[in-house]
């Protein structure tokens, strides 16, 4: 089928046809491990029409992140709206991001391969197309949560609590503590939560919370300093 056969066959869906396919194969894969030739016949198109939507396999692989990207961003700019306590707009956060990582397996397996990206610029795109918006909310998540140093590596490690379970998934089962049915979004959740409000979610100030834990830390029950 020629180019302009497929635009004619398929009008509306062709492009979004290209990009599930694509996803697909760079998730399973990497972009590195992917050709443009695979991408079509998954499609069912040849070469020619696959190259009339794409000019080349990089181009396709950063309309993958900007479409992951807009429907990533509008639905957590959605989940965060109008809340205006930061300590219940951060769980609404996590509860966002666990729950996208669970309904498309493929988002955590593709943000994983962009940061191992060998191609440097095409890393830098992606992370810029892809994260931007996410860790700036997070960014002024943390200034409202009193936390004034280091929210770059805060807002990282918030981040990073919530896509670490997916990342880890196939192992979990051989780790000290594994459990039947353990890997569910309740559960993810409720464990980030803990760990970052451990006196309780809707009790403890923030930075009240910090200096309890940096006290258990220094000087815990029957430990000498």
């Amino acid at each position: 089928m020629e180019a302009d056969e497929f635009k004619e066959s398929r009008p509306g869906d062709s492009r979004e046809a290209i990009l599930n396919a694509a996803e697909a194969r760079f998730a399973a894969a990497g972009i590195d491990s992917v050709s443009m030739r695979e991408i079509a016949e998954d499609v069912g198109i040849t070469k020619a029409a696959l190259y009339y939507h794409f000019p080349g396999k990089d181009a396709l692989w950063l309309a993958v992140c900007e479409r992951l990207a807009r429907i990533h961003i509008t639905g957590l700019t959605e989940a965060v709206a109008g809340i205006p306590d930061p300590r219940e707009k951060l769980k609404a956060f996590v509860s966002f991001l666990v729950d996208r990582f669970f309904e498309n397996p493929n988002l955590s397996l593709l943000i994983q391969r962009s940061i191992l990206d060998p191609d440097e610029e095409r890393s830098r795109k992606c992370s810029d197309i892809a994260y931007r918006e996410t860790f700036r909310i997070l960014y002024d998540l943390a200034g409202k949560l009193g936390i004034t140093e280091d929210r770059q590596h805060w807002a990282l490690l918030v981040a990073g609590m919530c896509l670490m379970p997916f990342e880890a998934r196939k192992t979990l089962a051989w780790l000290p503590g594994a459990e039947k049915g353990n890997f569910t979004p309740e559960r993810i959740k409720r464990s980030i939560l803990r760990i970052l409000f451990p006196e309780g979610f809707s009790g403890t100030p923030p930075r009240e919370i910090q200096t309890n834990c940096q006290s258990n830390k220094t000087s815990a029950p029957g430990e000498s300093r």
